[in-house]
């Protein structure tokens, strides 16, 4: 499967950037459609998370970085897709 590789860059804390993350990879109306078996799993403690369906495999990691003279919040996600 080919990767794709995303960061952005967010100037909420790291758990909200988790908490706003997680809110839209579970309620996302057209990743269901992409995908009918996909699923989520989710590590509040770790600002982590899977997103498995029979067509593509995500993982997902918040990170909290210091990025000059404010803290971001790094979010890192990655995945894997069927090639066609």
């Amino acid at each position: 499967m080919p990767k794709v590789k995303v960061e952005a860059t967010s100037k909420h804390s790291a758990d909200e950037t988790f908490k706003k993350i997680r809110q839209l990879l579970e309620t996302d109306k057209d990743l269901r459609k992409m995908d009918s078996s996909y699923a989520c799993k989710f590590d509040d403690k770790a600002l982590s998370g899977t997103a498995k369906g029979s067509k593509f495999e995500a993982n997902m990691k918040v990170v909290a970085k210091r990025l000059g003279i404010a803290c971001r919040n790094r979010s890192e996600p990655t995945a894997d897709t069927p090639r066609r």
